[in-house]
């Protein structure tokens, strides 16, 4: 029997961040994208006041999570696997905007995301 492995620069299971669709957290609505499995390198992290993780996309965007559930991140922060240079895998991720032009990833769930 063999084994298969699905192919990660398949974009249509695992979009970029330029592909995924956007949320407007007012009206609730979702612009167009792709949903799937998001892949994000990490390159470095900051845990206070709540766990900030600075990241890049496979197609090379630069990515911003930022916690906002209960307990801010300080729970995935004690994590051993939150290294610079980990991947961070998340399903149906949503982009949303920070400030002018900011686009970044609210979490505030962790059953979606894996390191």
């Amino acid at each position: 029997m063999t084994i298969s492995y699905p192919n990660l620069r398949d974009t249509s299971r695992f979009p970029g961040f330029a592909a995924i669709p956007v949320e407007d957290l007012d009206t609730h609505e979702l612009t167009p994208g792709r949903d799937g499995c998001l892949l994000l390198e990490i390159l470095a992290f900051e845990t206070v006041p709540s766990l900030v993780i600075g990241t890049r996309s496979t197609d090379l965007h630069l990515v911003t999570l930022r916690f906002e559930g209960p307990d801010e991140g300080r729970a995935l922060s004690q994590c051993p696997h939150l290294k610079v240079g980990n991947t961070i895998a998340i399903m149906h991720a949503r982009k949303h905007q920070f400030g002018i032009e900011v686009y970044g990833i609210r979490v505030f769930e962790y059953r979606a995301l894996k390191v």
